[in-house]
C-alpha cells in the first residue's frame, strides 16, 4: 500500500510543470527575477528563490509571479512573487523543503486570487 502511496505522490511531481525562472535588468542596474503560473496547468515552485537562484554569484533580490490565462491568452496581472505565492496557499498539493507544487487553477480562480 505505501509503495502505491510512493508512486502517486511521485508522479504528482514528474508530471508537473517546473516553472523557471526568468532574469531580466532592472533600469537601476539591478536584475529581477520572474515566475509565472499558468491556468490549468499543475506547477513547482520554489518557496525562497532568493535562496536557489542566483546569477554570477549575486542574489537576485526582487521576485515576480505573472499570472496568465489561457482562456484569454494574456497575463491577467503580475505582482510580488512571495505575496502571489501566499495567496495561492489554499491550492498547494504537495511539498517539500524547497518547494511547493501547486494544482492547475482555473481562470475564475486565478481571477479571485487578487
Amino acid at each position: 500500500m505505501f509503495g502505491k502511496l510512493k508512486k502517486i505522490y511521485e508522479n504528482k511531481w514528474s508530471q508537473a510543470h517546473k516553472a523557471e525562472p526568468k532574469v531580466y535588468q532592472t533600469p537601476d542596474s539591478g536584475m529581477m527575477g520572474a515566475m509565472a503560473i499558468t491556468e490549468g496547468v499543475d506547477t513547482i515552485f520554489p518557496k525562497n528563490p532568493k535562496a536557489l537562484f542566483k546569477v554570477d554569484g549575486a542574489i537576485i533580490n526582487e521576485w515576480q509571479m505573472a499570472v496568465v490565462s489561457t482562456t484569454k491568452d494574456s497575463v491577467l496581472y503580475s505582482d510580488d512573487y512571495y505575496k502571489v505565492l501566499k495567496l495561492l496557499k489554499s491550492y498547494v498539493v504537495e511539498e517539500n523543503d524547497n518547494y511547493l507544487l501547486i494544482r492547475g487553477l482555473s481562470l475564475d480562480e486565478l481571477l479571485n486570487l487578487e
